[in-house]
């Protein structure tokens, strides 16, 4: 059921809109791309914003509208039956490289492959190329999308390492 090339698990923010456009939606034309999440379709941003107005003025129904689309489960089944989980960022932590999100952690853990924008803070919890895969630029993430796909088994060593890292260091 959630078998892909690549999927991708987020909430369709304004703030990534330039590099979903111009990284992940490409991707479609030559891969099986899966994506997740809140606010990927008209309907969806406009219950968002009624449900925002719901909370606004405490009422109850309206603030309730939208639920989680997917429960941990099922995120698991995504991370481990997709070739590649691409993990993306929003542009200030891109910008400023302080802080990294909780798929970081979510993919490797969950037995998927990931591939990361460039986010300097990963440098200080994962080796680059042997426990997580960050992309430094556009080529660079195309190219190590194809290389990925068309080599699966390296994926393998990468994700087991990223495993082992997060049991040993990031668990509470």
């Amino acid at each position: 059921r959630y078998k892909a090339d690549i999927s991708y698990i987020g909430t369709y923010l304004p703030d990534k809109a330039n590099f979903l456009r111009q990284q992940v939606f490409p991707l479609k034309k030559k891969y099986d791309l899966h994506l997740y999440g809140q606010d990927w379709s008209n309907i969806d941003r406009l219950l968002g914003l009624t449900q925002r107005v719901g909370q606004y003025f405490n009422i109850p129904f309206i603030k309730s509208l939208q639920k989680p689309k997917l429960n941990l489960e099922d995120e698991r089944k995504i991370y481990s039956s997709s070739t590649i989980s691409i993990n993306i960022h929003e542009n200030y932590q891109r910008k400023f490289g302080g802080d990294c999100n909780e798929r970081t952690f979510k993919i490797p853990i969950c037995g998927g492959f990931e591939i990361t924008d460039d986010v300097a803070c990963i440098r200080k919890y994962f080796v680059e190329g042997k426990e997580m895969i960050i992309a430094k630029d556009k080529s660079d993430w195309f190219d190590k999308i194809d290389y990925y796909i068309e080599n699966p088994e390296e994926r393998l060593p990468i994700i087991e390492a990223g495993r082992k890292k997060i049991l040993k260091n990031h668990t509470y």
